[in-house]
Parts: structure tokens; sequence; C-alpha cells
């Protein structure tokens, strides 16, 4: 479970930033570089997988809360 949190916080740290179409978009490019990088690791594919599929929601709130804050 650390791995899937690391995991979450580098997604969410690539996303702090931009208007929330920007972000979307930087959340999906982080998702393929992370796929790209597993190689075909089934580990670190489920990994991954395990953030999208458990808790898209909290992923999704991350991307859309963030341009609350911007004035």
């Amino acid at each position: 479970m650390i791995i899937h949190n690391r995991l979450y916080d580098d997604l969410c740290y690539e996303i702090d930033s931009g208007t929330p179409e920007e972000r979307i978009a930087l959340l999906l490019r982080g998702i393929v570089d992370r796929i790209k990088a597993a190689n075909l690791n089934p580990v670190k594919l489920n990994d991954l997988t395990s953030i999208l599929s458990e808790h898209p929601d909290k992923l999704a709130r991350t991307v859309l809360r963030k341009n609350l804050t911007v004035v």
C-alpha cells in the first residue's frame, strides 16, 4: 500500500498547476508515462491499475479541487 500512496502522491504532484483541462491532460500523460515505464512489469502495472480503479473519484477530486484555490 505504501507504493500505491507514493504513486498517487506523484500523480497529484504532477497536476499541481494549470486549468482543470490542463491538469486532466497532465494526469493522462502521467498515466501513459507510467504504463510505458512499467515495461509490462505485472507488479508495476497492478499498482497503477489499483490506484486508478480503487479510488478514481479521489483522484478526480484532487484534479478539480486544485483549481478552487486559484484566484
